[in-house]
This record gives C-alpha cells, structure tokens and sequence, in this order.
C-alpha cells in the first residue's frame, strides 16, 4: 500500500473504499495522478516521485469507468475537484493499465427552467427550477452543510439576484409579445394612430410596454391603456412629440379621467399615469380619456 505524501489520509480512505467496494464484488481500481497544480506524470517513465494522490475508478460493465474521489466529503459520482482533473492520469488495473485524461469527466453546469403564466392580476406565476451538475452540485452541497442555518442558506439561493433577473427578461419578453398584439390593433380616429385597451398588467408593466410602443412608432401615435392591479384601477397615456406640439396635453388629460374612478395622477406632456381606488370606474374613465381626445 502507497500513501503519498501530505495526502496519506486522503490516500488511506481512498484504499478502503477500493477495498470494501471490492468485498461488495465491485470492480473498483485506483486512478494514479499528479495533481494539476504539480508536475506531470511522464508517458515514457511513470515515477513514484511525481505521484501524489489518487482516485477510484469504479467499472461499470465492460467499458464505462465512474469515478469517485472518497476524500471529498461533499463530492458524488463523476464529480472531481478541479485540482484532480489533470490531463494524464493511470490506472492500475490487473494486465490492463492505462493512462486517462479526467478533464472532461461529469458534466458540470447550471440549467435554470421556468414555467410561468401572466394572471389574470398581473401577476407572473409559475415555478423556476435550478438543477446544478457536477461541481456545480458539489459546492451547493458543502454550502448547504456547512451554513449555520440551512434553510436560511436554500433561502438565500431563492433569492439570489441572477435569479431575479431571469425572472425580469421572463417579464420583458412578455411585454414584448404583448406590445406585438397591440400593434396589430392600431386604429385611425381623428388622423391619429390609436392604440387602446384594458390590459391586466402592472403599472411598471404597462409603462414599459408604452415605451416600447414610442419606439416603435414614433410619429402621430396615441396610447391609451387601462390596467387593473393589485384590484386597484390605473390609466396609462402616451402622446408622440407631433401631437403634443398640436397640443395634446397626456399630464392634464389623464388626471381629468381619473376623477372617474376616484383616483388622481398626472405626469409630463407625452407620458401620464394616473390611480384610482373604484375599478367599476375604470371603464368610465376610459371613456372620459377618449372624450376628452375626442376619438
């Protein structure tokens, strides 16, 4: 038995799995290696001086090898440490050994996967699903064992901040399909380009969907949308730069209409929201916006 060096017990529990796997009539074999921060092993003179660890290799049927590192106390299946993921490793199987190269072994990645919907409120609901491979999963594992508190630990992951801007392209790509839609119902009335409609959005939703609109559209555009929120009433208006130079006014408009569903509100000449508290108001106010832009 060779224990090497600084990692005699590594080595020592690395042995013992081989051998209690082996009384379980498992083929398992140790992986020889330098590790990746250390010299090389020679192809052409494998030395003792330049081993300094080793692993298990556990043959799975004739041809696929598993490998585990029973040092690593939070480590699984195919999942190495970096520094044991050297280019030229060998195994010391019976009349058949081997050099490997470990660098590829496992997959190690995150994956995120969601599965929304746009309520009825405004509200996105779903489930987001994180899966972690390889040394991804290990460290999430020591991390977890290790916290003073483990469920504040799973909270924290819940709430880590690559999450939640996952979460808000999610969104942004929802508003973009819904700015599609409107786009497709452009009316004439006036002479103005008119978009309007009741949508079940969120204000900040909304005034990024308006937005997206302006862009789009830039000249003799109007927008009036009316959305329902958190069973609050809100009025959103928008005026391209050519009409509010004909003097549509979107601050003084919006904040009339308001007055409908027991709100109030305003905002500058192009762009207006406006609150209210009575959402069986809120079609009233849309028409009072209308009247008042006489459409």
């Amino acid at each position: 038995m060779l224990f090497f060096g600084s990692g005699s017990v590594a080595a020592a529990v690395t042995t013992v799995l081989i051998s209690m796997l082996a009384d379980a009539g498992v083929k398992a074999y140790p992986v020889v290696m330098s590790c990746r921060d250390e010299k090389s092993l020679p192809y052409s003179h494998p030395s003792i001086d330049r081993l300094s660890t080793f692993v298990v290799a556990v043959l799975d049927g004739d041809s696929r090898i598993m490998y585990v590192d029973a040092s690593s106390e939070y480590g699984y299946v195919d999942v190495l440490s970096p520094r044991l993921m050297t280019g030229r490793a060998r195994l010391m199987m019976p009349d058949n050994c081997q050099w490997l190269n470990l660098q590829q072994v496992g997959s190690h990645s995150v994956s995120r996967k969601i599965q929304a919907t746009l309520g009825g409120d405004g509200r996105i609901d779903g489930v987001m699903s994180t899966y972690y491979y390889g040394i991804e999963a290990a460290d999430k594992r020591e991390a977890y064992f290790t916290a003073k508190d483990s469920a504040d630990y799973v909270k924290s992951i819940a709430e880590n901040t690559e999450l939640k801007k996952e979460i808000e392209v999610y969104a942004k790509e929802k508003a973009a399909m819904v700015k599609a839609d409107l786009l497709k119902d452009i009316k004439d009335f006036y002479g103005m380009r008119c978009i309007s409609a009741v949508l079940p959005l969120a204000p900040a939703t909304v005034k990024d969907i308006v937005f997206m609109l302006r862009q789009e559209q830039t000249e003799n555009l109007l927008v009036v949308v009316g959305s329902v929120y958190n069973e609050k009433p809100q009025l959103t208006i928008s005026v391209s730069a050519d009409l509010v130079e004909k003097g549509l006014n979107a601050g003084k408009i919006v904040g009339q209409a308001a007055r409908e569903m027991q709100g109030g509100g305003g905002g500058q000449p192009h762009f207006a929201q406006a609150g209210g508290k009575d959402i069986d108001g809120l079609s009233a106010a849309m028409d009072k916006m209308r009247e008042l832009l006489k459409l």
